[in-house]
């Protein structure tokens, strides 16, 4: 610890600040080595969060976003936009009632 160095020789002294630079050699690579693990360990879960955050997002813009069939259209919209590719059929033009049996106007 420092005390007593007045009864060593030029001789001791030296071979005690060689050994005390080699341990502190070797205490500052354990240092530099654990710091570099704490990083790279600090690097992957970011990552991981940055992963999480995206899939998040994708699933909240999946659920934000409504089916076709869920959003809500005007009449006017209706009448006037095609509904099939052909372009030859208005959605006004189909015809949604239910009806139980055989159609009444058969041929």
């Amino acid at each position: 610890m420092g005390q007593d160095l007045d009864s060593c020789s030029v001789e001791e002294l030296m071979e005690v600040t060689t050994k005390i630079e080699k341990s502190l050699t070797i205490v500052r690579s354990r240092k530099a080595k654990l710091n570099e693990d704490q990083i790279v360990k600090l690097k992957a879960e970011i990552v991981g969060e940055s992963d999480d955050l995206n899939e998040r997002s994708k699933l909240r813009q999946m659920f934000e976003e409504q089916p076709m069939w869920m959003q809500s259209r005007s009449l006017a919209s209706e009448k006037s936009a095609p509904s099939c590719s052909c372009g030859h059929m208005n959605l006004s033009d189909v015809e949604t009632n239910l009806s139980i049996g055989f159609p009444q106007n058969r041929v």
